[in-house]
């Protein structure tokens, strides 16, 4: 079985609601980087300048002969409903090889920034800022997405359909307080390791870090709806919005379905269209409910196994006989 988005959005009250979902994130349609004290970081800044060349060649330079600068253009995206399985999707960024500089941008320039940096309201009302800034690093970019593979992987492997995978537990629990990046909230392992002792040791893993961020990141929200109101979740980040979608496959009332592979428990990763190659500035999602695998090479070894077509193995030993 595989995860879909239905069972992705499942929670376990009616907070799931896309009414109830509505809380927009900012995405620029320009970023800079800089080096700062924590390292390189990215920021939207409110004007930005464009070389000469770039100018469409109906426009008279003499007139913007000064400094060539232009404002900002910025468009919302609602994460909770346009993008439903985002974390799955920024999870798996580590499996695919290393997050260079341009794999941050060309996150950012699809779904902003993550939301390290504040806007300092005041020390009793945190807010993100989706600009970015000097907290906005891309070290603090790989250090979460290898924290939230780690929880969704222990997630999946505690919970295993089959029992816990402990192989993967046994893993993860090797690295826990350790200084490699994502572990560091990870606890030590104690104690002989057997699978129920893995499996709560997972557990109380993801349990930890997801109400962690969720405490820092997210907020309930009161929502008019016509002639009453309803509880509902707001994010102050892109990541606490994240977080939100993990926390509604943990309390899922049903059993999400995972890939079909070959010994394999993961969730199903969801795809969605190629952004517009034009600059609108409201990009249109997509969703895929007919996906089995997590992977193309989960997908390849069960159709060589299991499958009909002219390279499954049952294909080659009647051409064998």
């Amino acid at each position: 079985m595989g995860i879909n988005q239905k069972d992705f959005n499942r929670a376990s009250n009616e907070a799931v609601r896309s009414e109830l979902r509505i809380g927009e994130w900012r995405v620029f349609d320009h970023y800079e980087i800089e080096d700062g004290p924590h390292g390189m970081y990215v920021h939207a800044p409110s004007r930005y300048q464009i070389p000469a060349p770039e100018l469409s060649e109906g426009l008279n330079r003499v007139m913007f002969q000064w400094d060539y600068l232009f404002a900002y253009e910025k468009w919302g995206f609602r994460p909770l409903v346009d993008t439903p399985a985002l974390f799955l999707e920024f999870a798996g960024l580590i499996e695919e090889g290393e997050i260079t500089q341009d794999v941050w941008l060309d996150w950012i320039e699809r779904y902003g920034v993550l939301g390290f940096e504040s806007n300092e309201l005041t020390e009793d009302w945190w807010w993100a800022n989706p600009r970015g800034g000097p907290r906005e690093t891309l070290i603090a970019f790989k250090d979460a997405a290898w924290q939230a593979n780690a929880i969704l992987r222990i997630y999946e492997a505690a919970t295993a359909p089959d029992g816990p995978d402990t192989s993967v537990l046994r893993d993860f629990a090797s690295k826990g307080e350790s200084h490699e990046p994502g572990m560091q909230r990870l606890a030590r392992f104690e104690g002989e390791e057997t699978a129920p002792a893995l499996a709560e040791w997972g557990l109380r893993q993801a349990w930890k870090i997801v109400g962690h961020v969720l405490a820092g990141h997210c907020y309930p929200e009161l929502y008019r709806l016509k002639e009453t109101f309803d509880r509902g979740w707001g994010f102050k980040s892109l990541l606490g919005a994240m977080y939100l979608q993990m926390m509604w496959l943990m309390t899922a009332t049903d059993e999400p379905p995972r890939c079909k592979g070959l010994n394999c428990n993961r969730f199903i990763t969801i795809e969605q269209l190629d952004q517009h190659a034009d600059a609108s500035p409201r990009k249109k999602y997509r969703t895929r409910n007919d996906k089995e695998f997590c992977s193309n090479r989960c997908k390849n070894r069960w159709h060589y196994h299991y499958g009909g077509g002219k390279y499954s193995k049952n294909a080659r030993r009647k051409r064998q006989v």
